[in-house]
C-alpha cells in the first residue's frame, strides 16, 4: 500500500510530495517528479495509515534511478527518533507480502 510522502532537501525550503514504493526498518522507496542525487540529505514526513502524527527523520539517498518523467530513490535513515522507526516497522509488518 502506499502512504503520503512529503520531503525537504536539506538546505532548501521547498517541499516536495511524493508516492512510495516500500517502506521498512531502514529506510523508504519513493517516487517524486523531482531529480535527487545519491548522497543527498532528506527530511521526510511520512503519513502511515492508522496513525495520528506523521512520521518524520533525516535521510539520505542511497541511490537514485531515474524513470519517466520522475526518479525512484531509496532514502536511508540516518536519524529518526526509535518510537518513529517502531511505527514503521508495525506498519510494514502489517503489510501483505508481494
Amino acid at each position: 500500500m502506499e502512504v503520503d510522502v512529503s520531503y525537504t532537501i536539506m538546505g532548501s525550503e521547498e517541499r516536495y510530495k511524493a508516492v512510495s514504493r516500500n517502506v521498512g526498518g531502514g529506510g523508504i522507496r519513493f517516487w517524486t517528479f523531482q531529480q535527487l542525487d545519491e548522497g543527498a540529505e532528506l527530511i521526510v514526513t511520512v503519513r502511515l495509515p492508522e496513525r495520528g502524527k506523521p512520521v518524520a527523520f533525516l535521510g539520505k539517498v542511497a541511490w537514485a534511478q531515474p524513470q519517466g518523467e520522475g526518479c525512484e530513490v531509496g532514502v536511508q535513515f540516518v536519524r529518526i527518533e526509535p518510537e518513529e522507526r517502531a511505527a514503521i516497522i508495525r506498519y510494514a509488518m502489517s503489510r501483505p507480502s508481494v
